[in-house]
C-alpha cells in the first residue's frame, strides 16, 4: 500500500525523488523542522509578518490519509477539483492567495490582522488605494472570506496557470494540498 501511495505521488509530480519511504513514513530528509518567521510586504509596500517551515512536505499515514479523504470527498460530492499540489507546511490558503500565488516563496499568513493589511494598506500607496479593494466577483482575482477561514485565488488570463475543464480557482485546503477547482467547489 505504502509504496503504491508513492509511486503514485511520484507518478503524478507530486513529489519528486529526492523523498524516501521509511517506517510508514514519506518524509523529505531534513535536520530541522518547525516555524521560521518571514518579513512579508503587501503589494503596495507595508509591513507584515508571516511564516513557513524548513520542510516543504512531511508525508506521514496521516497526510496520506488527508489525500485520500480530499480525493473522496471529490468523487461523492462531485466537485470539479483537481489536486496540483501535495500537502506543505511552508503555506497556507491565505499565503497561497495572498503572497504565493504572485510569484513570491511559500509562507503562512495565519493571524488575520496580517491579512488585513493587505487590504488596509493605502498609506504606502502612491494612488492612495490599498493592494486589494472590494469588487465584483467578475472583477475579482483573489478572495479572503474571513467568515470560513479560507482564501481563493481566481485564475485570469491563464494566471497563475491554465483554467482546465471549467476549474477557474486556486486554493489550498488545509493539509491536503493545492486543488483547481470550479467556482465554490471547494472544501
Amino acid at each position: 500500500m505504502i509504496n503504491a501511495a508513492e509511486d503514485y505521488l511520484k507518478e503524478n509530480e507530486i513529489i519528486d525523488n529526492d523523498w524516501t519511504l521509511g517506517d510508514n513514513s514519506l518524509v523529505k530528509q531534513a535536520s530541522t523542522k518547525g516555524s521560521i518567521s518571514v518579513d512579508l510586504y503587501t503589494p503596495e509596500g507595508m509591513f507584515t509578518q508571516g511564516n513557513t517551515s524548513p520542510v516543504d512536505m512531511f508525508y506521514t499515514q496521516d497526510s496520506l490519509e488527508f489525500i485520500r479523504i480530499a480525493q473522496l470527498w471529490i468523487d461523492i460530492w462531485e466537485l470539479n477539483a483537481e489536486m496540483i499540489l501535495g500537502p506543505s507546511f511552508k503555506y497556507n490558503c491565505y499565503g497561497y492567495v495572498l503572497w504565493t500565488s504572485e510569484g513570491n516563496d511559500k509562507v503562512r499568513v495565519a493571524d488575520l490582522s496580517e491579512i488585513d493589511n493587505f487590504y488596509t494598506d493605502n498609506s504606502y500607496s502612491n494612488d492612495n488605494q490599498p493592494s486589494y479593494v472590494s469588487a465584483s466577483e467578475a472583477e475579482a482575482t483573489h478572495a479572503v472570506y474571513t467568515d470560513k477561514y479560507h482564501a481563493v485565488r481566481k485564475i485570469q488570463n491563464s494566471y497563475p496557470i491554465s483554467v482546465q475543464e471549467g476549474r477557474d480557482y486556486i486554493s489550498k485546503w488545509g493539509d491536503m494540498g493545492l486543488y483547481q477547482h470550479a467556482k465554490d467547489n471547494d472544501i
